[in-house]
């Protein structure tokens, strides 16, 4: 596995589908292999139940839930243990949550990379592809 893709979320239903059809499209041009880790984190709209049937009918995605809201860095932990990938490639915000999560994992030795986002899933996870776009060329 080269590359595995954390994605904590919370209320995101609107976006997933249109998330995991860009990270299709990215990983459809390179010849790397790939995981999405789905973390959903206590959603309370139809979250969990849209990343069921992702996880279905996509061999690449996985789902991990927890059953109320525990906070980012529980879900980014969960997602790294949980990886398979050479590369790991976490898609988190960069509000006070994120940066605390960013500074545990730095802490623990992974290299974080953070940049300036917008607020949906989709827009957060396409500055994320820059980046796996740039390290699939190494």
């Amino acid at each position: 596995m080269d590359f595995s893709i954390i994605i904590p979320l919370f209320n995101e239903e609107e976006s997933l589908r249109e998330l995991v059809s860009k990270i299709k499209s990215a990983f459809s041009k390179v010849k790397k292999s790939y995981e999405i880790i789905f973390v959903d984190d206590g959603s309370t709209d139809n979250s969990l139940e849209v990343l069921k049937m992702i996880e279905r009918d996509n061999k690449d995605a996985r789902v991990f839930s927890f059953r109320k809201n525990l906070g980012k860095s529980p879900a980014l932990m969960l997602g790294f243990q949980e990886a398979n990938g050479k590369y790991i490639v976490a898609v988190i915000g960069a509000g006070p949550a994120g940066l605390f999560a960013a500074k545990n994992l730095a802490n623990q030795g992974v290299h974080v990379e953070l940049s300036r986002h917008s607020h949906t899933a989709v827009e957060t996870a396409r500055e994320a592809f820059a980046y796996l776009t740039r390290a699939m060329k190494e």
